[in-house]
């Protein structure tokens, strides 16, 4: 027989005469300090007249996949995972978005009362959807959009010859509200700021989430001297 191979040989076996066989017996081997994860070692063996001489030792990794026990946990703490992050998740998403209402709402407010002192004349808030049709005239609720308007007669009624739109806001998100204090009815009355930046009355604006959000209610109130303030749970948002 032929000179046997070096352990772990890089190239491949030699041909050799026709009375000799070659064949290869498998051994599982486990996980030890030697081999990072399980391997497959092939002992090759040539079987010649006269004997077997062993002539390499070939490892190579094994394929190994996930159990069904394995699958089944990462299923279950995903499972679990999603359950808890996606009510945490939609609560940020409503707050912020809340705020971000709240906080447009207060700017018109203080826009409207910086007007009034600027122009030494009365400056009003009405709810209009001239942001979508693009007409100016004083109509629904707040929750539909409004707009900012100097307004000598301080009306409901926008008059071509002396008053003028300063500015139009859009209506908020589908599913919030925009009511009273106490969630009686929606928002809808005028606003108005005389030339000292008074409003001569209390008011509070409840912006609530939609049903189900878990999201706290933010509200704007004004007080008699015409200052705007933002309050969390100010007020009871409608039940239904």
């Amino acid at each position: 027989p032929s000179t046997p191979l070096p352990l772990y040989p890089s190239t491949p076996l030699p041909l050799y005469p026709s009375i000799c066989v070659w064949t290869s017996k498998d051994a599982l081997f486990p996980q030890n300090k030697s081999f990072a994860g399980n391997f497959i070692l092939t002992t090759y063996a040539l079987v010649c007249q006269g004997g077997i001489t062993v002539v390499g030792i070939f490892p190579r990794r094994t394929l190994k996949g996930f159990t069904l026990i394995e699958l089944l946990t990462v299923l279950v703490v995903l499972v679990v995972t999603l359950s808890v992050a996606t009510p945490m998740f939609s609560k940020l998403l409503h707050g912020n978005q809340l705020h971000q209402q709240a906080s447009r709402l207060l700017g018109t407010i203080n826009l409207a009362r910086s007007q009034a002192v600027m122009r030494n004349s009365p400056v009003s808030i009405c709810p209009s959807a001239m942001a979508l049709t693009g007409e100016a005239v004083c109509t629904g609720t707040y929750a539909e959009g409004w707009i900012v308007f100097s307004n000598v007669d301080k009306d409901k009624v926008i008059d071509v010859d002396s008053d003028q739109v300063l500015q139009v806001f859009e209506g908020l998100p589908r599913g919030y509200q925009l009511t009273n204090r106490k969630g009686t009815r929606a928002a809808f009355e005028l606003i108005n700021f005389l030339p000292d930046g008074s409003s001569h009355s209390n008011r509070t604006l409840l912006i609530c989430p939609p049903q189900h959000a878990l999201a706290q209610s933010l509200s704007v109130v004004i007080n008699i001297v015409g200052r705007a303030r933002l309050v969390k749970e100010w007020g009871e948002c409608p039940v239904s």
